[in-house]
């Protein structure tokens, strides 16, 4: 089946205190026509200041793929299987974050299903 890696470097600009580099790389392998898992690893060297939502482990995400028919997949995704989070902020059932910060924090592992409809033109 077809296989594929692939990787970026980024630098955010949201906040002008925190100029570090970043990075991710990402994979993906088919099975057959209709299977394929994914994998990608964010290494979020950027998220490792004492205001950050997460403690700098980087974020992991897996997923698998099924195609019943053509154009057409089903997707089920796991992510920050790592539980990258600020464990300062999350110790003990007590939550120092504000509600905003609460809304973008994702500290545990979640799961996602997707539908994807893909066409070629």
């Amino acid at each position: 089946g077809q296989f594929g890696v692939h990787g970026g470097v980024n630098l955010t600009r949201e906040n002008g205190e925190d100029g570090d580099l970043s990075g991710w790389l990402g994979i993906d392998k088919s099975i057959n026509e209709e299977l394929m898992i994914v994998g990608e690893y964010d290494f979020a060297i950027n998220d490792n200041e004492d205001d950050s939502l997460g403690s700098g482990k980087g974020y992991l995400n897996l997923g698998a793929y099924w195609s019943a028919v053509p154009n057409v997949s089903i997707g089920f995704l796991m992510k920050n299987i790592l539980r990258n989070r600020d464990d300062d902020s999350h110790s003990e059932g007590v939550n120092l974050m504000t509600s905003q910060e609460q809304l973008a924090a994702d500290p545990d592992i979640s799961r996602e299903i997707s539908i994807r409809y893909t066409e070629v033109f």
